[in-house]
């Protein structure tokens, strides 16, 4: 069993967050999310084959767990059992079904996202438009290559002022740059940015999160997005919920 197999599911307190209507958000280890639950029986039958083609059981775990954690989530919104409810896919790129962003089709008008890596899965349901994003700190590159990638230039100003220190041996300017990373990833999911254009997305004004507390989550406000930071200590994982938190027009 990996460190990241013995990471608890936690629902994570959203009642701090200044939007009107439910949001329901937990992040886990798929094992934790799967355990005591016939997960296959819960994937809808659109999905099955993409599933079937995935070939390390881990990707296959992730898979799944990501779309059962959801459906819990949409259940605690609605009260629905897991079993009866429906996720699909849409994409705006090709308008295909399948894959892209994921909805419910029973219920449009709520807003869910999902994200996995590692063992590691996060998912939130709403009835506003939310992004999630989570990732394991050590998939996160540490050469100023890709933080120029990911970084504006005043968040680069920030990674280069900070200090040669560590954190349970991880830098801060890799912390920095997994957590810029994370926020934005969520901002892409709740559609407000993409991959090449990162760098143009400026989020130098939320605070640094102090990762002494090793696992916690704390609302961060400003820019036109608003957004939970959360980090779980074993394995180091970061991970973020965004919503809009002013009217569009990021960057």
């Amino acid at each position: 069993m990996s460190a990241s197999d013995k990471e608890p599911l936690v629902w994570l307190d959203c009642a701090a967050i200044p939007k009107t209507g439910p949001v329901h958000a937990a992040i886990g280890s798929s094992v934790s999310v799967l355990a005591g639950i016939e997960g296959i029986e819960l994937l809808d039958a659109g999905v099955r084959h993409r599933f079937n083609t995935l070939k390390r059981e881990t990707d296959r775990q992730d898979f799944l767990a990501a779309r059962v954690l959801a459906k819990l989530a949409m259940g605690k919104v609605t009260g629905l059992r897991p079993a009866l409810i429906s996720i699909e896919q849409s994409c705006a790129d090709c308008n295909g079904l399948g894959h892209g962003k994921p909805f419910f089709p029973s219920h449009p008008e709520l807003s869910v996202s999902w994200s996995h890596q590692n063992g590691i899965v996060m998912a939130a349901v709403s009835s506003f438009d939310i992004g999630v994003d989570v990732e394991t700190l050590s998939s996160i590159p540490v050469d100023p290559d890709f933080a120029k990638n990911v970084l504006s230039n005043g968040e680069m100003d920030i990674f280069n002022r900070l200090p040669a220190a560590s954190f349970d041996s991880a830098s801060l300017k890799q912390l920095y740059v997994a957590r810029q990373w994370v926020r934005k990833e969520a901002i892409i999911k709740l559609g407000g940015c993409s991959l090449d254009r990162l760098s143009e997305l400026d989020l130098g004004e939320l605070e640094f999160p102090d990762f002494s507390l090793g696992a916690f989550h704390r609302i961060n406000s400003g820019c036109v997005y608003a957004m939970m930071d959360v980090a779980i200590a074993n394995p180091a994982c970061l991970a973020a919920l965004v919503w809009r938190a002013k009217t569009r027009g990021a960057y």
